[in-house]
């Protein structure tokens, strides 16, 4: 969700009106009946600036067209420092232990869980626009992570990560074994979160069934398609890594479909599973020539390696997004009839974590191994790389909860602009004089 901008900084004080949805029915008699529809207030907002640049007043202009009027929501979060009392969290779902804060935290803050205070840990952002958040439990390790050494099986049924060449990640997942800790990964770049808990550690990597279709060319080089080049098989002369190979020769425009000259097929993989990717390359006419190997759109994941005058195995893992084009590309082929060798392509779903990762589930220590909640539009391929967390998971709250909070610093408030229809002249005048409205929305 966006948020309202934080620059300019309006005036101080600025006002924000509780709404508590109350009702009162009067009796003929005098008597009154009071019911409260609504646990916790909404927040209505009225904002107004003074001396403020053409910049300053295109940028509040342009995030008002950009909601188009009332219609988009945003948070906006108070520009001081101040005691809030009795703020909405969230309704506990009964397997999270780690929920946004409305606001910033800048002093004592206290949660409760149905109107108990409730011993948590407060994390300093990663909510949604930066909000902090607590943690019913205790934050055990924390670090960050590059986006080409994580995997990352999304799955049902076959959940689990594997931080491969990080060894400090590798060594607090494998230590969150015995207790089945939480685990907690976020996106750098967008902040969206998936969440499990760690249930064993990886004895080694096992792959499901083959999906390339002709992945060695024994005797042709039939289920691919060809752009840039030919495909053909040694067939019957053998020589390959284990039998027949393929031949890519390149036709020598080297700009067919505006790339380097590549082969194809399609692969359907089932959505979140970790695949890997590869094959073995070897020199043709040409020496050190790259070759890559990949199934996603932005070839991340790829395998990709030099030929030379052995074969070599090249390869490459990324969690399944739905793109179902498999390549084969050599990058450098560009003069006619230039060659490069391969043969045992390879396309599969990967089973199990190798001995640096652990297994996943949707409970501590349960059985279904599952994420127990991935955010919707969670990046697989976040080129900023990931944050993840450790968390020794306390008493998480039961379904149905209702999680508060009294909190010290900077609310953020989820809201609407209150006015449709405003001309430029007419939004400059609610800056100056009436102010800027925004209409306060449930939780």
């Amino acid at each position: 969700m966006a948020k309202y901008p934080e620059t300019p900084v309006p005036q101080y004080p600025y006002e924000t009106m509780q709404l508590w949805r109350n009702m009162v029915s009067q009796f003929d008699d005098g008597r009154e009946q009071r019911r409260r529809k609504g646990t916790f207030p909404t927040y209505d907002v009225t904002l107004t600036y003074n001396g403020l640049t053409r910049t300053d007043i295109d940028m509040l202009w342009n995030f008002y067209q950009d909601r188009e009027g009332t219609f988009r929501e945003f948070y906006f979060f108070t520009p001081f420092d101040e005691s809030h009392k009795g703020l909405f969290v969230a309704v506990a779902d009964g397997v999270k232990d780690t929920y946004d804060l409305p606001g910033i935290v800048a002093g004592a803050t206290t949660v409760y869980v149905d109107g108990l205070p409730t011993a948590v840990t407060l994390l300093t952002g990663g909510g949604d626009e930066g909000a902090d958040r607590c943690c019913f439990g205790q934050v055990l390790a924390s670090g960050t992570i590059a986006r080409d050494t994580l995997k990352i099986s999304a799955a049902d049924g076959v959940a689990f990560v594997d931080p491969s060449s990080d060894a400090v990640a590798s060594a607090a997942f494998l230590a969150a074994v015995n207790n089945h800790d939480a685990i907690e990964i976020t996106s750098k770049t967008d902040g969206k979160k998936m969440h499990g808990y760690v249930k064993a550690a990886g004895t080694g990597e096992t792959y499901g069934a083959e999906r390339v279709k002709n992945p060695t060319f024994d005797a042709d080089a039939t289920s691919w398609s060809q752009y840039g080049c030919t495909l053909t098989s040694s067939y019957p002369a053998g020589g390959g890594h284990n039998n027949d190979y393929g031949i890519l020769t390149s036709k020598g425009s080297g700009e067919e479909h505006g790339t380097s000259p590549f082969i194809l097929q399609l692969i359907i993989m089932p959505t979140g599973c970790l695949c890997t990717v590869g094959g073995h390359i070897k020199n043709g006419n040409k020496p050190n020539q790259e070759v890559r190997i990949y199934k996603t759109f932005d070839g991340h994941g790829c395998a990709v390696g030099f030929s030379s005058s052995s074969w070599s195995e090249i390869r490459g893992y990324f969690t399944e997004t739905g793109y179902n084009s498999f390549y084969i590309q050599a990058m450098q082929l560009s003069v006619a009839n230039e060659t490069v060798f391969i043969d045992e392509i390879f396309c599969r779903q990967v089973l199990t974590p190798s001995v640096t990762g652990v297994t996943i589930t949707s409970t501590p220590g349960g059985d279904t191994q599952n994420w127990a909640d991935i955010e919707a539009g969670f990046d697989f391929y976040d080129a900023a790389g990931y944050d993840w967390e450790i968390i020794r998971h306390g008493s998480i709250p039961v379904a149905g909860a209702v999680i508060s909070c009294d909190l010290f610093g900077r609310q953020r408030i989820r809201c609407r602009f209150a006015e449709d229809n405003l001309s430029r002249e007419l939004f400059m005048a609610r800056i100056y004089r009436t102010g800027i409205k925004l209409k306060g929305l449930k939780g």
